[in-house]
């Protein structure tokens, strides 16, 4: 737990909750009644979540950030056949790309990609390792000598942003007119309270918001953007094929029995090891799998009160001051 820890209102409607959602790590996320944001209050101060982000790793580490893996390969190429729907090239710029995946794979279908990465070893992997132009500070205006771009990209970011609305305040001063802006994070509209529960790590206090549809409307809105479409997907199946995969894990791992589901972060397969290629293959089938999951049949599965993911597709239709 942080020393300095603040409580907040709702960042839309400056309505106080009471009503606790989320308890995790000693933090707790509260709901807003009106337009159904849940935040995490009381928080941080912006200094020490900048520190947690500057530092060798927040929740994952930088090199596991960096380290290839076979689920982001899957994730990239389904987002850049979205947005190649809505724009076929123009200059990019991925806001927390990580290990650089997405731009990567921006770069061979055309696009001039750019990244802002405030970790300094993720940035200078993408700067020296794949020849991307990345910077570790903070977006501004004078970011990248003042280049504007025809399109703003970034996937699982917005519930980290300290002040949503201000940040994209700062995308929309980046992007041409009716340049797009793509993102995806995860939306939490009267979700049952028992789907929650599902959720581990919720990754406190690394993320400070989760969405609804009425404050993902309202954020679009008050920063000058004009929504387009929005494609949702059900990600409850995921989390318990996760959740079950990784008990099973567990079970071999504490018996002694089974060295082969040992591995980092709880996946339940090791690193890729070249000398094994069956280790490999397992590997990458089970990351496809989590990837159908989610795209796939969570795309065609019921989101009515259960947790979703959603790609937003929104077009800078004004300036916003």
């Amino acid at each position: 737990m942080f020393k300095d820890m603040k409580e907040i209102n709702c960042i839309f409607c400056n309505k106080k909750s009471d009503e606790i959602v989320i308890v995790e790590n000693d933090y707790s996320c509260k709901k807003c009644h009106q337009c159904g944001l849940i935040y995490l209050s009381p928080r941080p101060t912006l200094k020490e979540i900048k520190n947690l982000y500057k530092k060798d790793h927040a929740y994952i580490s930088a090199e596991d950030r960096i380290a290839p893996e076979y689920i982001k390969n899957f994730h990239a190429k389904h987002h850049m056949k979205l947005i190649k729907k809505f724009i076929k090239q123009g200059s990019l710029l991925e806001i927390g790309p990580g290990g650089g995946q997405f731009l990567y794979d921006a770069k061979e279908n055309g696009f001039d990609p750019y990244g802002i990465e405030l970790n300094p070893k993720q940035a200078q992997f993408i700067n020296n390792k794949m020849k991307i132009p990345c910077e570790d500070q903070e977006l501004s205006i004078d970011s990248f000598k003042r280049k504007m771009f025809d399109v703003i990209y970034h996937c699982d970011v917005l519930s980290h942003f300290y002040d949503p609305i201000n940040e994209l305040k700062k995308m929309n001063a980046k992007l041409r007119m009716n340049g797009y802006l793509v993102f995806e994070t995860g939306i939490l509209t009267d979700v049952n309270t028992k789907f929650l529960s599902l959720f581990h790590p919720f990754q406190l206090p690394d993320h400070l918001f989760f969405f609804s549809d009425s404050s993902m409307q309202s954020l679009l809105q008050k920063t000058g953007f004009s929504f387009i479409k929005i494609i949702k997907y059900s990600i409850s199946i995921q989390i318990l094929a996760i959740n079950l995969i990784s008990r099973i894990r567990r079970r071999k791992t504490n018996s002694g029995k089974n060295e082969f589901y040992q591995s980092k972060n709880s996946i339940p397969f090791p690193t890729p090891d070249h000398t094994n290629k069956l280790r490999t293959l397992l590997k990458k089938s089970y990351h496809y799998f989590l990837h159908f999951l989610r795209y796939n049949l969570g795309y065609l599965l019921p989101k009515k009160h259960v947790p979703v993911t959603a790609i937003i597709i929104a077009k800078k239709t004004s300036q916003c001051n």
